[in-house]
């Protein structure tokens, strides 16, 4: 089992001069989508679940909270029939909305196609990756992407520990161990 944990800090360590921009134009930081999520306490979960009732067949490939707004949305990345579709779950209404129009994965450069078609092939469901690193150490997730890291097909995961610690795990996505109960 490869899990490595990259980074782990106080939210409160970020100052309100570490802006950036939500895609409403309006400027945030890390501590304002972090009270937005301490907040509403937001399911990563309940959201591929909700998509799923909307998409059965449909394989997320990247989850990200955003606390940029009043309401807690996860934006979500998925693939269905052969598409790569951008929506978000709004988690008070608990709804999904696409937000753009679906792209042919095929149209995706090499690199990202090679990406798709391994992640096609990954026995796991990706409830399955958030599972295991909410469960490595009591944690809610707020974001997993998939990732290459030195030629291995990864997931990056950043967590929220104990309503202020965020920490970020690299999850091998191809060790059958990690998965395996």
């Amino acid at each position: 089992m490869i899990v490595y944990l990259l980074c782990s800090c106080s939210a409160e360590a970020f100052r309100s001069t570490d802006a950036d921009t939500s895609p409403s134009g309006k400027n945030y930081t890390i501590l304002d989508e972090m009270s937005v999520y301490i907040r509403f306490k937001p399911s990563a979960i309940k959201s591929l679940q909700i998509v799923r009732s909307i998409l059965p067949a449909a394989k997320v490939v990247d989850l990200s909270f955003d606390g940029s707004t009043s309401r807690p949305l996860f934006w979500i990345k998925l693939i269905h029939n052969g598409e790569i579709r951008l929506g978000f779950v709004d988690c008070i209404a608990n709804t999904f909305t696409e937000a753009t129009a679906p792209v042919p994965a095929s149209s995706l450069n090499r690199e990202d196609r090679r990406s798709v078609d391994d992640f096609l092939n990954l026995s796991y469901d990706f409830q399955d990756v958030i599972r295991v690193a909410e469960n490595a150490s009591s944690a809610s997730v707020l974001s997993v992407g998939l990732a290459r890291l030195s030629d291995r097909l990864v997931y990056s995961v950043v967590r929220v520990v104990a309503d202020r610690d965020l920490t970020r795990l690299t999850i091998d996505a191809l060790d059958p161990e990690l998965f395996r109960h």
